[in-house]
């Protein structure tokens, strides 16, 4: 038996592997073609690196981990493990736990800590327990109901945030009453819920400057260069919120990256009307269905939760300290 780094020789066996016990564990992971497998766990990517290691027994595999890491930076993430049920309790996981481990560490001098994380880039799609057809597109985590967040535990991994991921169905999707009298006092202060028009808005600068944050901005930025339609809050034709990007994904769902409301203007129902506008928007462009997730403790949820969105799964975000 040995530990060994996949290569081309193993994809297809790994694949096999992999695909092979999310179905006998009864996991809610996407069983993944070669494209995808290769995608997540062995092609190599400019912006980050996949480290994948396989345990063998003669020629067959019975474990499997993977995790990456960016350059320059003081964390790595741990994507999967797996064991083959009938080489459970042979310490197979801890050997696969350790030799990651060990390699992020020898990687990168400067390491601090490795995340099991929704940043990974790595993204695994996922089945929502008892609706056909509906799945998220990232685990932001461990599923806290799962053997694996007890392994991790055991394994000096910490939690440090609970993240729930929600679901609604849009087929009924409407504006609620609340709302509805939320978007007339927004009129009369001269709130609009509109869609972004690059020849009459402005101040999405300013307005991700207010946010701090670079993902959205980057993602909004990305938005416009390809024309998507982006639902805003203005007063007038100052940018002062932001929901969307608005596109239906391939598999029916209506894509959600969040919500941004300027400091000054938070307190009005922004928040609210914006992701209603959004919901009922998707819905117009087809989308079957909605999912999202967000912190156990993010006062967000509120919104979501008086839109008829569900939980359906709560997963831990767990980190293990290398350097204290």
């Amino acid at each position: 038996m040995s530990i060994i780094h996949l290569d081309q020789n193993h994809v297809l066996k790994a694949m096999h592997f992999f695909n092979q016990n999310i179905n006998s564990y009864n996991l809610d992971y996407k069983v993944l073609d070669i494209n995808v497998f290769n995608e997540a766990f062995f092609t190599l990517n400019s912006v980050y690196k996949t480290i994948t290691f396989l345990y063998m027994l003669d020629d067959q595999v019975v474990g499997f981990i993977s995790g990456t890491f960016m350059l320059n930076q003081n964390v790595s993430y741990l994507t999967f493990i797996l064991v083959d049920k009938d080489h459970q309790h042979k310490r197979y996981a801890q050997k696969l736990l350790l030799e990651l481990e060990s390699h992020f560490i020898k990687l990168n001098k400067d390491l601090e800590r490795i995340d099991l994380v929704f940043f990974n880039p790595v993204h695994l799609k996922w089945q929502i327990p008892n609706k056909e057809h509906v799945e998220h597109p990232n685990a932001p985590g461990v599923d806290i109901n799962s053997s694996s967040y007890e392994f991790f535990k055991k394994h000096g991994y910490i939690d440090y945030a609970l993240q729930n991921v929600y679901y609604r169905s849009l087929d009924s999707y409407r504006h609620t009453s609340k709302t509805l009298n939320t978007l007339i006092s927004l009129g009369s202060q001269d709130i609009t819920i509109t869609f972004y028009d690059k020849n009459k808005h402005v101040g999405f600068e300013a307005l991700f400057s207010n946010l701090k944050s670079n993902s959205w901005e980057q993602e909004i930025n990305k938005a416009i260069k390809n024309d998507l339609p982006i639902l805003i809050a203005a007063k007038q034709n100052l940018i002062i919120g932001f929901a969307g990007p608005l596109y239906v994904e391939k598999n029916m769902r209506g894509y959600f990256a969040g919500i941004g409301i300027e400091s000054s203007y938070r307190g009005l129902g922004l928040g609210t009307v914006l992701f209603s506008s959004l919901c009922e928007n998707l819905k117009l462009l087809g989308a079957n269905y909605m999912t999202l997730f967000t912190g156990d403790q993010n006062p967000a949820r509120k919104i979501y939760e008086s839109h008829g969105f569900v939980i359906v799964k709560s997963w831990m975000n767990l980190r293990k300290l290398i350097k204290e």
